[in-house]
């Protein structure tokens, strides 16, 4: 088991805990968006350097791995939600706004 792995998979879990807690609190200001943005960022980093370690470089990390599978599982259910929230917020207003053509 290596340190370097260990970490790595540590730092994962703790970005997609950011994710995750950024999500459920909600974008009301230009800060949060650019945390979110950042976090977004630095999973992509760690995700790119585990990309290219060996799959036996993760043994004995198997808990770990799952807790990070699962919280990014919950980040994917996040953002699902919120585009549906925002495509249908779009939609009425857009209808609201007569913009979109009620016939089509």
């Amino acid at each position: 088991m290596s340190n370097e792995t260990q970490e790595l998979i540590k730092r994962l879990v703790s970005v997609l805990e950011k994710e995750k807690q950024l999500l459920l609190l909600g974008i009301k200001t230009g800060k949060e968006a650019e945390e979110l943005e950042k976090v977004e960022s630095e999973k992509i980093e760690v995700l790119s350097i585990i990309a290219q370690k060996d799959l036996e470089d993760f043994k004995g990390f198997e808990e770990e791995l799952e807790r990070a599978r699962k919280l990014n599982e919950e980040v994917e259910v996040l953002l699902t939600a919120n585009i549906s929230f925002l495509e249908n917020l779009f939609k009425e207003l857009s209808e609201a706004d007569g913009i979109v053509d009620k016939r089509a």
